[in-house]
């Protein structure tokens, strides 16, 4: 019986259990669980956050062609998130414009946390 019992957990240990697949592009493993528990790859998450993000700076009309956007970056996971978005978004061909891209300047400014110390009044 015990023999039994350990090649049993022999067996069940070296089945590994398989990774869902992504359910938009169906060929990739998921690597997330987006929405209401909806597998991606991480590739097919990026495209869905950049495709919602356009959607709200065009709906909103935020950055129109010629525009010059400056970002300003603290260095934390939402300035970086931020600026991922906005390279997205632009495009550096300003001769030839590709679908979903704005042909705008874009700059970015580092301005770091002031950590507690107050601005000097001016």
């Amino acid at each position: 019986m015990g023999q039994d019992s350990a090649a049993d957990s022999a067996v069940a240990g070296s089945r590994k259990r398989a990774r869902p697949i992504c359910m938009k592009c169906k060929c990739k493993p998921a690597e997330v669980a987006a929405r209401q528990r909806e597998p991606l790859c991480r590739g097919c998450l990026c495209d869905g956050l950049v495709s919602k993000v356009r959607g709200g700076v065009r709906g909103s009309n935020s950055v129109a062609p010629g525009d010059k956007v400056l970002a300003a970056l603290s260095g934390g996971a939402a300035s970086q998130a931020m600026l991922y978005f906005l390279q997205q978004m632009h495009n550096k061909d300003k001769d030839r414009l590709e679908r979903g891209q704005v042909a705008f300047d874009l700059q970015a400014i580092h301005i770091p946390e002031a950590g507690g110390q107050e601005f000097p009044s001016l």
